[in-house]
C-alpha cells in the first residue's frame, strides 16, 4: 500500500486489488473470515486477519478450503455476517460445502481471486472458466436458489463498489454469493 501527496490537500493510496476487497467487506460489515491461504488470494486473508480483530471481527486459518468454507457456512448460520476467498483450485474444493450452504440458505460471500488462465494459471491459455465454475458448478446450488448471483469486478473500482452489492444479494437471497 502507498500514498502519494497531491497538489491538493488529499492523499490518494494506491491499493492492490485484494486489499480493496478486505477493506470493503469490513466496511460492508463483514464480521466472520474463514479461509485457507491460495495464491492469488492470500492478501485478503492476510488483510483480514488485520482488520477483523481490530474491528471487533473474527478471523480463522482453517486447515484447508474445505473446513474453511464450513467454518463460513457454520458462522452465517449462528449470525455472522461471514466471507471467505480463494482461487480456482480451492474453489473447487468448496463447492460441495457452498451446494449445501444453498440448500440451507446460509447467506455468505465467497471471493473468487481468479488466475490468469485455467486452474494453476496457464498464462498461454486464458479463460473465464470461473466464472462458469462460480455460476454453476455446485451441488444442490444456484438452480435451486433464484437469487444466485456472481459479480465479476473488471476494475479495482469494482472490486470497492461492487462488495455493498453482493453483501446485499447474499442477505437479501439467503444464498451464498
Amino acid at each position: 500500500m502507498a500514498t502519494k501527496k497531491t497538489k491538493g490537500s488529499e492523499d490518494v493510496k494506491f491499493w492492490p486489488g485484494n486489499i480493496v476487497v478486505a477493506e470493503a467487506a469490513v466496511a460492508a460489515g463483514c464480521n466472520f473470515f474463514g479461509g485457507y491461504p491460495i495464491t492469488p488470494s492470500s492478501e485478503v486473508a492476510h488483510h483480514m486477519a488485520y482488520l477483523l480483530p481490530r474491528n471487533g471481527g473474527h478471523f480463522i486459518q482453517m486447515e484447508d478450503e474445505i473446513g474453511a468454507m464450513g467454518s463460513v457456512i457454520g458462522a452465517s448460520l449462528a449470525g455472522a455476517k461471514a466471507m471467505t476467498a480463494t482461487s480456482g483450485p480451492g474453489f473447487s474444493l468448496k463447492l460441495e460445502h457452498l451446494g449445501f450452504g444453498y440448500m440451507v440458505e446460509a447467506p455468505c460471500v465467497v471471493v473468487n481471486v481468479m488466475r490468469g488462465g485455467p486452474s494453476t494459471g496457464l498464462p498461454t491459455h486464458p479463460a473465464q472458466a470461473d466464472v462458469m465454475q462460480a455460476r454453476w458448478g455446485t451441488h444442490g446450488g444456484p438452480s435451486n436458489c433464484g437469487n444466485h448471483t456472481i459479480f465479476p469486478p473488471g476494475t479495482v473500482h469494482g472490486d470497492d463498489s461492487g462488495v455493498q452489492p453482493v453483501r446485499t444479494a447474499s442477505y437479501t437471497g439467503h444464498c451464498p454469493d
